[in-house]
């Protein structure tokens, strides 16, 4: 509906409502006008009251944050009033302290509402130190609410502030103050005194309160005292002149240290500082240093201690019992005078090491005795530093070991003598060997010429009873040099490819005739590696060539048994030279059906040149070297040796040893022997001095199909394979003229344009050098192969087959 619509009267009621509106708005904003000139006026107002106020006024939001300041206040801190509106507290230079005591202050103000009249006066550090003594008051807004808080401050005197400085100190101070003023009698001399001041440190150490100590008299507090106290004190309050003491005061039960002295005429201060830690910690300082000098004068040791230029500070009574001097012809001297000259050069270098890393062991030095006899002494020392690290002293014990240097040279002697001993030993074994060994193979060499001539049959027994003879002096003669090599520790292993087949069938072959000749049987069970293994395998045969042989020879009826096999779980890996390599253990076992051993004898077999019967009744023979050369063989390859026995029931026994296995795996072949053949002929050269020899070696080369040439030494070696091509060259080592091994690097050395025979002709050793590592020797001389004499001729043709 419009306006013309409406009803008269309605229309007055309207403009009514809208004229009283207009007139409230006036009116609302007549007062807002005069309350905001009445607020201008207040602030103006306020302004200028604090301005003329002479206080520092500052108004602080919850925050410390700064809502107004004053000039005065801008003064106070050095600041322009004006830039500090909205910066906080902390910006007007005061301390970290100051900040956080004033920030905590706003809090606790902001909580209750109340007023803060002793707040912590403020230090402000600028070009002028100024104290300010501050009052916080809050301010409310119109709800009753905390709105802001007012800090109210004014300057203190630099006097006041020292003032509650010392007064702080005093209350602080951990020792006990007081003052007090001396009462004299009618003649002038003191006879009591007063106490005016205790701080709170006195009235602990007197366990009564300050309110009841100041204004009383000494005599008044402590009756019993005496008066030599009252007079000692009056000395000092009236000449002036300090004393210090220490006392045990039994009613408190504690040492104090006290120093007296007069801070005005007929006046005295006394500051006690409780010393009764340190008394106790003295007491056992002096317990400790008289314990430590008692075990410093008897201590078993000689003891010595120098200053850093090595001088002597102390020594003990064992020092000088041991070099005969008195300590006051010590004491200050120089180190170095009680030593020889070869020691002083040592002690200069030694010395100074000490002095930088601060200890020393085992320096050896020869001290000179007073009566001029020279001991042998070993020191050893620790330096003793003091609290800031510098040196103080340091102490050195000596032990003498003149005694033990004499021991010790007479052991050098005897193991020299030991040595030289040993070494003229094995002298004399190696010539021993050789000049045995000479005639032996020409022996040997000779009877197996004969055993393969045409012979009947008694003839063949009595070549192989001959065989058999030189066969076991053989054996002796090795059993005798390695005993000898493995007690005197020079023994060494081999580390060459070698079949152990090949062992075994030699075995059975050298046993075969004599185990046929007593009805007894004799098995290889070949249960052992395929192929080849790498190590000592001339140990391994002496160790077979022992044991089945005893079995042989302590079995009249049944059969032996032997072989080898590879014992599980004993995996081992080595590296050597960048490669590694895999070992394993392998049991070497014989098994006999003959007379057994007794229990008792079981262990003893073992021992050198036991048997189990040494009767002169005993039924068999032999040297009791055979077990004991197996243990130590097996010792020496990483194994042992076991054995079981009964008597009558025959005996078994394992020897373990350590062989490396091929990195492939070999197929198994059936156990072939041998006979004595070639695979073609060659033409040999036969270099030997020895003309027996020579002829024997001769006839065996030649039975086997060969074309031999000979030569008496080195020299006619080389001359002869100049102007003949020959294929395989047999040298012999000891020769005159020119030896073995020199004609040998000759003949490696030929010009192939010149010379009938290959440089690289293959030349094999036959020697009766057959100590342990003769064969390496000559191996690494640029020989081929070794042969010890006396040599077999099945070994010959194998050899010459093998490497030709």
């Amino acid at each position: 509906m419009d306006d013309m619509d409406r009803d008269p009267s309605q229309k007055t009621s309207d403009s009514l409502s809208l004229t009283r509106l207009r007139e409230e708005l006036r009116a609302e904003k007549e007062a807002r006008l005069r309350a905001e000139r009445a607020l201008a006026s207040q602030k103006e107002a306020q302004r200028h009251l604090t301005s003329m106020l002479p206080l520092g006024v500052v108004r602080f939001d919850k925050i410390c944050r700064i809502l107004f300041m004053n000039d005065i206040a801008g003064k106070f801190f050095g600041v322009d009033p004006v830039r500090l509106i909205g910066k906080k507290y902390s910006d007007l230079g005061v301390s970290p302290e100051a900040t956080a005591a004033r920030q905590r202050a706003v809090d606790a103000i902001f909580r209750t509402g109340e007023p803060l009249t002793e707040a912590p006066d403020v230090v402000v550090e600028g070009s002028i130190r100024r104290a300010l003594r501050v009052r916080l008051l809050p301010e409310f807004d119109s709800e009753g609410q905390v709105a802001s808080v007012l800090s109210l401050s004014y300057e203190i005197t630099e006097s006041h502030v020292f003032e509650q400085e010392y007064l702080n100190l005093f209350n602080s101070m951990q020792e006990g103050f007081a003052l007090h003023e001396i009462i004299l009698d009618e003649h002038g001399a003191p006879y009591d005194y007063r106490f005016l001041e205790v701080n709170p440190a006195f009235e602990r150490i007197v366990k009564m309160p300050a309110n009841d100590v100041i204004g009383r008299t000494v005599l008044g507090l402590f009756p019993e005292i005496e008066q030599e106290w009252i007079d000692l004190y009056g000395q000092v309050a009236l000449t002036g002149k300090p004393t210090t003491f220490e006392k045990f005061f039994p009613e408190l039960g504690r040492h104090y240290a006290v120093e007296a002295f007069s801070p005005a005429p007929g006046r005295f201060a006394t500051i006690i500082m409780d010393v009764t830690d340190r008394k106790r910690a003295d007491e056992v300082l002096r317990e400790k240093e008289t314990r430590f000098r008692s075990l410093f004068d008897n201590a078993p040791l000689p003891y010595q201690s120098l200053d850093a230029t090595g001088h002597f500070l102390d020594v003990n009574q064992r020092w000088l019992n041991t070099l005969g001097f008195e300590k006051d012809e010590v004491v200050g001297r120089w180190f170095g005078d009680f030593l020889d000259a070869a020691s002083r050069k040592i002690f200069h270098t030694s010395f100074t090491r000490f002095l930088s890393n601060g200890f020393t062991d085992g320096v050896e030095l020869r001290m000179r005795k007073k009566n001029g006899d020279y001991i042998d002494v070993v020191f050893n020392g620790r330096i003793q530093y003091d609290a800031e690290g510098a040196l103080q002293r340091t102490h050195c014990i000596f032990t003498d070991v003149t005694q033990q240097k004499k021991h010790e040279q007479e052991l050098l002697d005897a193991k020299n003598f030991a040595e030289q001993a040993n070494m003229a030993k094995s002298e004399f074994l190696a010539n021993m060997s050789h000049e045995i060994r000479t005639p032996l193979n020409g022996v040997l060499g000779m009877l197996q010429l004969l055993r393969y001539g045409e012979l009947n049959q008694e003839e063949s027994q009595y070549v192989e009873t001959a065989l058999n003879s030189a066969r076991n002096l053989l054996a002796l003669l090795n059993d005798i040099l390695s005993l000898s090599e493995i007690e005197g520790g020079v023994a060494e292993l081999s580390d060459e490819k070698f079949d152990p087949r090949e062992i075994l069938l030699d075995v059975r072959q050298t046993f075969g005739m004599q185990a046929e000749t007593k009805g007894l049987g004799i098995h290889i069970e070949n249960n052992g590696p395929p192929g080849t293994l790498y190590g000592d395998g001339g140990r391994l045969r002496q160790v077979a060539f022992n044991l089945v042989g005893n079995a042989i020879k302590f079995t009249d009826s049944g059969k032996v048994r032997f072989g080898m096999r590879m014992l599980p779980n004993t995996h081992g890996k080595q590296t050597e030279d960048g490669a590694p390599r895999s070992f394993r253990m392998f049991d070497f076992w014989v098994v006999d059906t003959g007379v057994g051993i007794e229990p008792e004898m079981q262990n003893r077999c073992f021992e050198a040149f036991t048997q189990a019967d040494g009767s002169y009744t005993r039924k068999h023979g032999g040297t009791g070297l055979g077990l004991c050369i197996v243990r130590r063989i097996a010792e020496l390859m990483g194994g042992s040796v076991a054995l079981c026995s009964s008597p009558g029931h025959g005996t078994e026994i394992h020897c373990t040893m350590r062989f490396e296995l091929p990195e492939e795996v070999q197929e198994e072949l059936p156990l072939v022997e041998q006979k004595a053949g070639i695979k073609r002929p060659r033409r040999i050269l036969l270099v030997e001095d020895d003309p027996i020899n020579r002829m024997t070696l001769r006839k065996l080369l030649l039975s086997l199909g060969h074309d031999v040439e000979d030569a008496m030494d080195g020299q006619q070696a080389v001359d002869a394979a100049r102007g003949t091509p020959y294929e395989v060259v047999l040298m012999d080592i000891q020769m005159p003229v020119m030896d073995g091994l020199q004609a040998t690097r000759t003949l490696r050395m030929l010009d192939p344009s010149s010379s009938a025979t290959r440089p690289d002709v293959p030349i094999i050793a036959i020697t009766a050098h057959a100590m342990h590592g003769d064969r390496k020797r000559f191996l690494d001389e640029g020989m081929n192969g070794y042969l010890s004499k006396p040599v077999d001729l099945q070994e010959v043709a194998a050899l010459i087959d093998k490497l030709a």
